[in-house]
C-alpha cells in the first residue's frame, strides 16, 4: 500500500483476491480498458498461492497489498477502504468485467440521485458471448433505470463519509 497517494481521487476500486489469477487479470484489464486509471485500482491479495503475487509484482502500475493470511472479502474491503484517499470506495469482486466509463457512470448517477451507496446493473453468468456488444446493448436498455433500496454485493460504491459516520 505504500505509495497510495495522499492526493484526493474521486474513487478507489478495491479488489480482494485469493488465487483465481485469470479472473483478476480479466477484471483489471477490463477496468483499465474502460476508463479506470491504474492509480484508482487497489488489489488486496489475501495470501494467494497461485501466480497472482508474481503477476501483481510484474504490474507495478496496479497497486497491491499482500496479506500473509486470508482476511476474507470483508476484511480486505475494510483494509482497502482504510487505505483510500478518495471520495468513494468501490468494492469489487475480481470476477467482474465493466463497460465503458462504468465507474464514472455509476458515481455520476449516485451524485444525481443523492445516494451514498450505489451499485450498477449487472448481468451474471459465464462469459460465453461478445462482452463489448452485450455491454453496449445492456447499457442502452438500463439507461436511466434506478432501483432504490437494492444493491449488488459483487460491485458497490460507498461514499467515504459513510465509513466515517458508521465506522470501518
Amino acid at each position: 500500500a505504500e505509495g497510495l497517494s495522499a492526493r484526493a481521487m474521486r474513487y478507489l476500486v478495491v479488489i480482494p483476491v485469493l488465487d483465481q489469477l485469470r479472473y483478476t487479470e480479466q477484471c483489471v484489464a477490463s477496468l483499465l480498458a474502460h476508463g479506470t486509471p491504474a492509480e484508482a485500482i487497489l488489489v488486496i491479495d489475501n495470501g494467494s498461492r497461485d501466480e497472482t503475487p508474481h503477476w501483481l509484482a510484474a504490474h507495478p502500475e496496479v497497486r497491491s497489498v499482500r496479506n500473509a493470511v486470508n482476511l476474507g472479502c470483508g476484511g480486505a474491503w475494510t483494509q482497502g477502504a482504510l487505505l483510500a484517499h478518495s471520495d468513494w470506495v468501490v468494492l469489487l469482486n475480481n470476477d467482474v468485467l465493466v463497460s465503458d466509463r462504468a465507474m464514472d457512470a455509476m458515481l455520476d448517477a449516485a451524485d444525481r440521485h443523492g445516494l451514498d451507496v450505489v451499485s450498477p446493473s449487472l448481468a451474471e453468468g459465464p462469459l460465453d458471448y461478445d462482452f463489448e456488444a452485450h455491454s453496449a446493448a445492456f447499457i442502452g436498455a438500463m439507461k436511466g433505470a434506478i432501483r432504490r433500496d437494492w444493491f449488488h454485493g459483487v460491485c458497490f460504491a460507498v461514499r467515504r463519509r459513510v465509513f466515517e459516520t458508521i465506522g470501518f
